[in-house]
């Protein structure tokens, strides 16, 4: 039978707009917008300094609007460049010198962001995706004047038009989220039995390696939540493509996880995958993660949304079920309804299908950890600091580390070897790579 999740009013995703109206950002924070403006776009009729000037001022309105409890200073100022898409220039040369003409533009300021546009002529083409993914890390390989951007598309310029508030409210939400503001933490009466929760993803590239030629690897991305379902920092990954590689890359992750933080004695750790390797290959990582990680209890599930299976609630006109249901079909698995009805509304998130949460590992009864599990999985549902919808059908750290493994997927290997701080480990047979964000570890800049 299904039961709930959470009890009474716990079982609701709070609203993430009405908690900011009423109560103010979890964290404020103080920042600097910098609006790039490429002459090119202006000279292509791509935009206008009259809709720059439009943009700015709607979204002044809306940060303040949503920050308005809380809220510290914002200082907005113009940055005018000629042109951006030499970034994704062949020639290494032409990249540099526009990195660098962009950087030195850029004077330091504490929690700098460049907002900047993307017109939709680049969108979902090769030269779209590189430019957006080398203004992702711009900032990050400029360690004298840091900065984040968040880029911005022909949509936004739509919702000027129609005057829609979710999506103006979105970009004023990414903002102040790279910024290194927190918006807001699970409420205190979400139940999250676990003092830390990380989420795993990863993606298959090819690169080539000095004169060995190509070489297909895995980046993965390990994510990691605290008890307040807030976002703290991430690790990243690579290794050659065996799942010898890429669990041994993982383990060791962990490790250098848990020397970061200082944890309770007998503290709890979830680990969430994504992507589902061999039941052998994960009991071997469960004892390398045990000789890695003293003192940590730590159960692993599997998060899946691929299933065939739907639930439906004939007793309501749409059949639309409710969230925060969850039916469990052994010791071992369940399906969760993450998104859905909740007092008769439905926040519209497509269609309302279940998830699927298979547990592989414990050290605890195995029922238990999987009801705690479900919990922490739904809970961190409404941890999603990309938009107001105040829910999510994925768990959010599984989410994030699913988007920047796409974007290690995209960044040349140069950018990657710019970026991050890069640690190489070899234990008999298999080698991998540790990497850290040179700048930036405690703030998502990526979202």
């Amino acid at each position: 039978s299904f039961r709930p999740t959470l009890y009474g009013d716990e079982q609701s995703h709070y609203d993430p707009y009405v908690g900011l109206k009423m109560y103010g950002p979890y964290k404020p924070v103080e920042m600097t917008i910098l609006h790039l403006i490429p002459q090119e776009w202006i000279d292509e009729k791509l935009l206008t300094r009259t809709k720059v000037e439009y943009l700015e001022q709607i979204l002044k309105n809306h940060m303040n609007h949503l920050f308005e409890k809380g809220m510290k200073k914002i200082i907005w100022e113009n940055l005018e460049i000629d042109e951006i898409t030499s970034l994704t220039n062949t020639e290494s040369k032409r990249v540099f010198e526009k990195e660098k003409d962009i950087a030195s533009k850029v004077k330091y300021k504490e929690n700098c962001i460049i907002l900047t546009f993307i017109p939709a002529k680049l969108a979902r083409t090769t030269q779209g995706n590189a430019l957006y993914s080398k203004m992702k890390i711009l900032g990050l390989k400029n360690e004298k004047n840091p900065f984040a951007v968040q880029c911005y598309s022909r949509r936004v310029l739509n919702a000027l038009e129609q005057d829609d508030k979710f999506t103006l409210n979105n970009l004023a939400l990414n903002i102040f989220a790279k910024g290194g503001g927190i918006p807001w933490v699970l409420s205190s009466s979400y139940k999250i039995n676990y003092n830390i929760v990380i989420g795993v993803a990863w993606s298959i590239k090819r690169v080539v390696e000095g004169s060995t030629g190509p070489v297909i690897k895995y980046y993965g991305v390990s994510h990691i939540f605290d008890e307040k379902g807030a976002w703290k920092q991430f690790i990243t990954f690579a290794c050659r493509a065996k799942s010898s590689d890429l669990l041994n890359a993982i383990a060791g992750s962990l490790k250098e996880i848990i020397e970061d933080y200082e944890l309770p004695e007998k503290s709890k750790m979830l680990l969430m995958f994504r992507e589902r390797p061999g039941i052998q290959s994960i009991k071997e990582f469960s004892r390398n993660v045990k000789t890695e990680v003293e003192n940590v209890k730590i159960d692993i599930i599997r998060v899946s949304e691929g299933t065939p299976l739907r639930i439906y609630n004939p007793f309501i006109a749409d059949w639309t079920p409710p969230r925060g249901l969850f039916f469990r079909i052994s010791d071992e698995c369940a399906y969760v309804t993450t998104t859905g009805v909740y007092k008769g509304k439905y926040a519209g998130i497509g269609t309302p299908k279940p998830i699927k949460i298979e547990l592989m590992y414990t050290e605890e009864e195995k029922r238990k950890a999987l009801k705690e599990s479900i919990m922490a999985c739904y809970a961190l549902t409404a941890m999603n600091w990309r938009n107001l919808f105040g829910t999510l059908r994925l768990p959010t750290p599984i989410h994030y580390a699913k988007l920047m493994a796409n974007l290690l997927e995209i960044l040349p290997e140069d950018d990657i070897n710019h970026t991050f701080a890069i640690l190489k480990y070899k234990k008999a047979e298999t080698e991998w790579e540790l990497m850290k964000p040179k700048i930036f570890r405690d703030r998502p800049w990526f979202i």
